[in-house]
């Protein structure tokens, strides 16, 4: 639940960001605002790192426990072979 509501935010600023950053345009880097905005980029690239950070890492996990299996299913095939 918490886990869907972090990604819902997620998409709702990164959203705004990418509204802002059209709207602003030149603006939106070198205008008055410049710090809020690279602020915002700072704090949705951070978040997406970490969401992308946590999907590597379960399907990192996924895939050594893959090969543990094939590890063993291997050790099973040489001693049939003996």
């Amino acid at each position: 639940t918490f886990d869907v509501l972090e990604k819902c935010f997620l998409v709702w600023f990164t959203l705004e960001v990418l509204v802002n950053l059209y709207a602003q345009r030149k603006k939106f880097f070198c205008g008055p605002d410049w710090y809020w905005n690279a602020f915002d980029v700072s704090v949705v690239t951070a978040a997406m790192i970490m969401q992308v950070y946590a999907f590597a890492k379960v399907s990192f996990l996924r895939v050594v426990r893959l090969l543990r299996l094939g590890r063993m299913l291997r050790a099973f095939k040489v001693f049939k072979f003996l």
